[in-house]
């Protein structure tokens, strides 16, 4: 049986995977989400909602969207989705979503809150991703946006 810690650190691991394999990787906002197989060899096009998906689906977690894998949905069904959780009880695989209202960007975090004050996360937000970076500079690119927690394993 695997645990939710286990779960979490395949989130990471794929992330890890996808960076170290840009690549392959481009970014355009389209739909469906891609449904490949995990660390496929075939060119990926998606974005940052598109990426999490990927990488959630690909560690075997419910889908963040909570629509089944169907190939829709974006930050906003993610935030509305998923419980939203306080920075200081984020663990590795949660994600951070910036902005109001449906969110204009989501990213997963390498190491939550609970360890890190400033933890790296793992981005796909433009072409040349994904990339990880501190979760300060992400905040930089999203200037006084609200940002939102979330868990991605319910219970986890």
């Amino acid at each position: 049986m695997t645990t939710t810690m286990q779960y979490r650190q395949a989130m990471v691991d794929n992330c890890s995977w996808a960076v170290s394999d840009k690549a392959r990787w481009n970014y355009a906002e389209v739909r469906p989400i891609p449904r490949l197989p995990a660390r496929t060899s075939s060119s990926i096009t998606t974005d940052c909602s598109g990426f999490v998906t990927m990488m959630a689906e690909w560690s075997k977690m419910p889908d963040p969207n909570g629509l089944n894998y169907n190939g829709s949905g974006n930050t906003g069904t993610m935030l509305s989705h998923l419980p939203h959780i306080p920075f200081n009880e984020t663990w590795r695989g949660d994600l951070c979503v910036f902005g109001g209202g449906t969110g204009t960007h989501v990213v997963v975090l390498a190491i939550g809150g609970v360890r890190e004050a400033d933890p790296m996360v793992y981005s796909h937000g433009f072409q040349g991703g994904p990339i990880t970076l501190r979760l300060s500079q992400e905040k930089r690119y999203h200037s006084g946006e609200p940002t939102t927690f979330l868990r991605i394993i319910p219970n986890g």
